[in-house]
């Protein structure tokens, strides 16, 4: 048995935000082989606001894949930080998975300021 955590990050932007599509495109570039983890844009109907998912990678700690979509996401949370983007991190473990205090955890900030160890 491994340790999982699963980390996921929210892209929340407003509907009038030029390039959106640029945008989208940007962190399909930087996410690379990992792009089919990144949604659509989707626009709530209520209080004009975008978001854009990255979902977890899936794979366990340690493994290569996690390390590389651990770097994807550092390069992604460093891009959010450059613009007016807010960025938020959710991390989470499966129970009985070794995770700990890791468990359930919501960090967000503007311009982001979460950092993945």
């Amino acid at each position: 048995m491994g340790t999982q955590q699963h980390h996921h990050l929210v892209f929340k932007f407003d509907i009038a935000y030029r390039g959106k599509d640029l945008l989208r495109a940007q962190i399909c570039e930087i996410a690379g082989e990992f792009a089919c983890c990144v949604s659509p844009i989707v626009e709530s109907p209520i209080n004009g606001y975008c978001w854009i998912y990255f979902a977890p990678d899936g794979s366990k700690c340690w493994w290569e894949p996690s390390k590389q979509a651990q770097r994807i996401r550092s390069e992604l949370i460093d891009f959010a930080r450059n613009t007016s983007v807010l960025c938020t991190v959710f991390t989470h473990g499966e129970l009985g998975q070794g995770v700990g205090d890791q468990d359930d955890q919501i960090e967000s900030a503007p311009g982001l300021l979460y950092e993945l160890d």
